[in-house]
Parts: C-alpha cells; structure tokens; sequence
C-alpha cells in the first residue's frame, strides 16, 4: 500500500477489513493510505474508532467510516463522524430515510 500510494497523487483510501489500532497505526506510519475506512463495528466499538481518528488525524489523514451493517452500525458510525474533526465523508450501502407519522 505504501508503494502504491508513494507513486500516485490519488488519495489511498483502505482499512474496512482492519481490526485493532495497532493495524492502523502500522498503516498510518508506513504511509499506505491517506483515508482510513474502519468498521465501527468490528474495529472495538466507538472508543476505539475515536483512537483510530485521532491517530489518522495526527498523520494528516482523513476517515471515511466504513458501514455494511443495519442501523446500529449507522448510528455508531455518525456518532464518530460528529466528533471528529478529519472526518470526511460517511460510507453507507442503504437509504437512511425516517418516516414521519401524519397528524
């Protein structure tokens, strides 16, 4: 990933399969990718993700929280997103629409 992303100026954007933020730190340090995606869900929880962002943050990369699961995975995830400065943009496989009851 770090050779890759050394010869491109398109941001590298990876992490969805990563699980501790010992991968992510290794990741961050090597270089290999500008834009980490890790699953809030599989990564430790929200705790843990806020670690990961701030460790993309210090690096001077952005987060793009990767989400492939329901509606407690999205909530966790915007969670993170409202608190974190490097945030970028949310991933999301389904439409989050809310359903308003008629008076």
């Amino acid at each position: 990933m770090a050779q890759v992303a050394a010869k491109t100026s398109i941001p590298i954007a990876t992490g969805e399969r990563l699980t501790t933020k010992y991968e992510f730190f290794k990741l961050l340090q090597a270089g290999g990718a500008s834009i980490l995606q890790m699953n809030v869900a599989r990564c430790g929880g929200l705790l843990e993700a806020k670690k990961i962002a701030s460790m993309a943050e210090a690096y001077y990369a952005q987060i793009a929280p990767h989400l492939y699961n329901g509606p407690i995975g999205a909530a966790a995830s915007f969670q993170l997103a409202t608190c974190t400065p490097n945030f970028l943009i949310q991933e999301s496989i389904m439409t989050w629409a809310v359903s308003m009851p008629r008076s």
